[in-house]
């Protein structure tokens, strides 16, 4: 029972679902892994190359994430538009051209224009995955209420 999903009419669909389950619980574990590691990455990266002090790169870092904060609400009226896949696809691309960005910062205002774009693009990401994984599987479970 646990191996499979309850089809839209309540059966079960006699298909197991758990490998699309697991590849996509291993996705999300190494994407948590690289979040979590990226302040302070990020921290020892601007502080090194951009030769500001840790006290500056800090607080441009944190304004970031604040003015990231009201993505997903916008992310949300439109997520029904798209396709899941299209949504994921688009903001992994946009995410990574954020990151290339940081190759270009030089001093404070970059610095913070690059952050708010890598900020904003990780939150219309998890937005973005959050609204297409309502159902890894392709059908609505039972847990997908």
């Amino acid at each position: 029972m646990g191996s499979r999903l309850e089809g839209s009419d309540g059966r079960h669909s006699g298909v197991s679902h758990r490998p699309k389950l697991i590849i996509l619980g291993l996705a999300l574990a190494v994407d948590m892994l690289g979040s979590g590691l990226l302040l302070p990455v990020s921290l020892l990266y601007f502080t090194e190359v951009t030769g500001l002090r840790l006290g500056t790169v800090g607080p441009l870092l944190s304004l970031a994430a604040l003015a990231s904060l009201p993505v997903p609400v916008i992310v949300g009226h439109v997520a029904d538009r798209t396709r899941p896949l299209s949504r994921v696809l688009a903001a992994q691309l946009l995410q990574g051209a954020a990151y290339a960005a940081y190759a270009l910062v030089n001093g404070p205002i970059t610095l913070l224009a690059a952050a708010i774009a890598a900020a904003r693009r990780v939150r219309r990401g998890w937005a973005r995955c959050s609204a297409g994984s309502r159902s890894p599987t392709g059908g609505t479970s039972r847990w997908s209420t």
